[in-house]
């Protein structure tokens, strides 16, 4: 795959960087008070590894996206299976996009109900 463009869109740049809608960063920054995984009963800080490799809520997304990559997708090998081929690279983008779109409308709750506070 050396050579093919590949773009890189908003949500996998804030998962490679760490900032994003996650509430370690989001504390980090000043814009929440609680880093605990909006969905998972345990107390468990979320950061972008509990967030896209080991929450309970996105199982099925990761599931649906490692039947397509044909392995187990996680912090150590995600980049290796985008840059391999194209339909890793495909499935492991819209598994990130599925994530993040759902964290980020999470992120506006909490500012507006903070706002209303």
């Amino acid at each position: 795959m050396i050579g093919r463009e590949r773009r890189v869109f908003k949500y996998t740049f804030q998962v490679l960087t760490g900032h994003g809608s996650f509430g370690t960063y989001l504390k980090r920054i000043g814009k929440i008070d609680c880093v605990a995984c909006w969905y998972c009963e345990e107390a468990v800080d979320e950061n972008v590894e509990h967030a896209i490799f080991e929450c309970n809520r996105w199982a099925s997304v990761r599931e649906e996206c490692e039947t397509e990559v044909g392995r187990r997708v996680n912090v150590d090998n995600m980049i290796e299976l985008m840059l391999k081929n194209e339909e890793g690279w495909i499935a492991i983008e819209r598994m990130l996009v599925t994530i993040m779109k759902t964290c980020l409308k999470n992120q506006h709750t909490i500012e507006i109900r903070d706002r209303r506070k």
